[in-house]
């Protein structure tokens, strides 16, 4: 633990050394969050500050859980730590209450329709059968719709049937009757009878692991304590993802104790659709009193990517202000290309992909992400087309036949090709992102435009090398892109880093302005002066040169025009490492330059 400990940085040590009381993890995209929390477990074992078998570390999907399992390996110690799901520990709860006959045997064998679908095909039959009067609108009813409203009705705490619940005082002070969704007020008499059933058939649902154990909670005191007991540090990854039904469960195991910390980023917070909020994780910290740490250096991607997302994203108002910060310099790329078509566009990625493969990047290594699987087909054909194998994540692929199953099932060095939704948490070395028109980025009919941008955020924080946005000619672009003032900032990401690459002598009039003035309004001071990796001689000549341009700016008077401080002065000193104070610059090719500002 001590040696491994040189290598987390100050924002992860930090996290590292909290020892008890609720704290707030505010982690970017690439940050290395999973790396403190598993540090900061395995300190807390260390120390004595809990036992292993008092932790309780979670998240919301099995990948991310057995990450945080598969890390915490490298401590013998920490064997005993419980890492599981939120699901998990739902259930878990819901099986102690089966085995003491609390509740129905919903953990019997064949007693789990997690998806739902079973239990939504029993009570279509017994609707068609009853004659109910909305048996018309059964008929056309979208399975993955109505499943998506009752989940999220489980989410937030609203039931079918509120009255006949028969709640404790406590949990009524939360539950709510559900309403049906604008439009059809039939689908809450459907929802009721969907429950009728699955009490009736004793089945267990995804979302019921979570609402039956909060539920069982509130029932049984004791059982409660009992979990409060074992569980006496908790830890939650993607915080930023939780739902109410979540939130309070949570909240109900660490109120005696308190030792409670949520990490996650409420700028990657994309699943409201399915009942998540940003609020309990923009809330936490008054809810609890906690500290809050932040993490925003990204260890994933170029500055280029960067710098896009961090325009993008800030056009959200309601979030906690930060910016992912650059460490991994200027390399890589960010492209965006413009199509007649569809078809022509995909057949431009698939043509680009492989050029990259000719380049020696295998196609295991490239991922197409896209807002909605109907995107896909185009995609699937230019690659079929172009003897590109790939894989499908979350869908059968459109073309099913002979190479195209074989290139698809069998080959490893294969293109992904998934949702968003599903790459949040991923990373390939290139990314590409089709589509990015209006209509689709944002969807036409989202209901929420910050989550749209939000969506595109983690899209465009996915690649660690190249980002390359595709776009049809004749649709309106992305508005998200065009509020980023995506070619003006790409074109000044650009220009820093050649400048940074030459020496000072060489500069250009446009040099001075990208380092001096760009630097700090791209939010890149940051990896000037941890990350760049210069020799102290060039650092020193590269101040020089950034403070004598100062130096001229306050002789013609344009300081404060080019928002010029004294903070920009004394950064600049801090990375020659000497309180320098150049004269101005004499340079007739820059003060010409600056004449056309005046």
């Amino acid at each position: 633990m001590t040696r491994s400990s040189f290598s987390l940085t100050a924002q992860q040590q930090a996290i590292v050394e909290h020892a008890t009381g609720p704290a707030l993890v505010v982690a970017v995209a690439g940050a290395g969050k999973t790396t403190a929390m598993v540090h900061r477990i395995a300190r807390l074992v260390r120390t004595g500050v809990f036992p292993a078998r008092q932790i309780l570390a979670t998240s919301f999907n099995r990948d991310a859980s057995e990450q945080i399992r598969t890390a915490l390996r490298r401590w013998p110690a920490c064997k005993d730590v419980h890492v599981r799901t939120l699901h998990s520990l739902g259930y878990s709860i819901i099986k102690t209450a089966v085995e003491e006959e609390e509740l129905p045997p919903f953990t019997r064998k064949g007693g789990l329709d997690t998806s739902g679908r079973r239990t939504l095909f029993a009570a279509l039959d017994l609707a068609r059968q009853s004659h109910v009067a909305y048996a018309p609108q059964l008929a056309r009813l979208d399975y993955d719709e109505f499943l998506t409203y009752v989940g999220a009705c489980k989410a937030n705490l609203l039931y079918a049937d509120l009255r006949g619940q028969a709640l404790p005082r406590t949990a009524r002070k939360l539950a709510r009757q559900a309403k049906a969704p604008p439009g059809a007020s039939w689908q809450l008499d459907f929802y009721r009878l969907y429950e009728r059933v699955r009490i009736e058939k004793q089945w267990l649902t995804f979302d019921d692991m979570l609402l039956t154990a909060w539920e069982v909670l509130h029932r049984r005191p004791d059982l409660l304590a009992a979990v409060q007991r074992r569980y006496r540090c908790v830890l939650v990854d993607e915080y930023q993802d939780v739902n109410l039904v979540q939130a309070e469960l949570l909240d109900m195991l660490v109120r005696p104790h308190g030792n409670f910390m949520a990490i996650g980023d409420d700028d990657q917070t994309i699943y409201t659709w399915r009942g998540a909020s940003p609020d309990f994780f923009l809330g936490f910290a008054k809810r609890y009193g906690a500290r809050t740490f932040y993490m925003t250096e990204n260890f994933r991607g170029r500055a280029g990517q960067l710098v896009l997302a961090n325009e993008v994203i800030r056009h959200n108002r309601r979030r906690h202000p930060k910016r992912l910060e650059l460490t991994r310099g200027f390399g890589g790329a960010v492209t965006l290309t413009l199509h007649g078509s569809a078809q022509e566009q995909a057949y431009a990625l698939a043509s680009d992909l492989a050029g990259l493969r000719r380049a020696g990047i295998p196609f295991r290594d490239m991922a197409v992400l896209v807002r909605v699987y109907a995107q896909t087909p185009p995609v699937e054909e230019a690659l079929s087309a172009a003897g590109i194998p790939y894989r499908l994540v979350g869908e059968p692929p459109f073309y099913q036949g002979g190479d195209t199953r074989k290139a698809v099932e069998d080959d490893r060095d294969g293109v992904t090709i998934t949702t968003i939704f599903r790459a949040k948490g991923m990373e390939w070395p290139v990314v590409c992102v089709p589509d990015c028109n209006d209509g689709l980025l944002p969807l036409a009919k989202a209901q929420h435009p910050d989550e749209e941008r939000r969506l595109f955020y983690v899209a465009l924080t996915r690649a660690r090398e190249q980002l390359r946005l595709y776009g049809v000619q004749g649709k309106p672009l992305s508005p998200f892109l065009l509020q980023a003032n995506y070619a003006d900032n790409l074109n000044a990401v650009r220009n820093m880093g050649e400048a940074l690459a030459r020496d000072p002598d060489q500069w250009t009039p446009g040099d001075y302005v990208a380092v001096g003035v760009n630097a700090k309004r791209l939010g890149l001071t940051s990896y000037i002066a941890a990350y760049w990796p210069a020799s102290s001689a060039r650092r020193g000549r590269v101040a020089e040169a950034v403070l004598a341009f100062y130096a001229l700016l306050r002789a013609r008077r344009l300081q404060r025009r080019l928002q010029i401080g004294r903070e920009d002065v004394r950064f600049w000193q801090g990375i020659a490492g000497a309180p320098l104070r150049p004269p101005p610059l004499e340079r007739p090719d820059v003060e010409n330059a600056l004449r056309q500002l005046r």
